[in-house]
């Protein structure tokens, strides 16, 4: 075997392809048995002549399925404290049906009673 100056042994690169090979081994001696890993299972519904096959269940509709959720929340959180957020005051804009001179002479009238 030949060895590196430190002392190390050179390998040649077959370690990798060696260890594959055993890990390959051990899965094929653990799965000898192949009766137990390709087991068939086979479902048999015997339908009596005159029975209609039973329906699966419908689901509910899923505002019914939420409603215990949403009670369940609602409790937990009921005592919670609610954060009052920065942007409430919301100002609409609308385009204006007066005109301008209309306009102006109430801010003035506005302006005025607040002195």
């Amino acid at each position: 075997m030949k060895t590196s100056a430190s002392g190390a042994p050179i390998l040649t690169g077959s370690g990798l392809q060696s260890v594959r090979e055993c890990i390959r081994q051990a899965f094929q001696e653990i799965y000898k048995d192949t009766s137990l890993t390709e087991q068939k299972i086979e479902i048999v519904v015997e339908v009596k002549p005159g029975v209609a096959p039973l329906r699966q269940k419908p689901l509910r509709p899923l505002a019914e399925r939420a409603a215990p959720v949403l009670r369940a929340a609602e409790r937990r959180f009921q005592h919670a404290v609610r954060r009052i957020h920065h942007h409430s005051a919301v100002n609409h804009v609308s385009v204006p049906t007066e005109t301008a001179t209309e306009l102006i002479r109430q801010a003035i009238v506005a302006l005025g009673d607040k002195e």
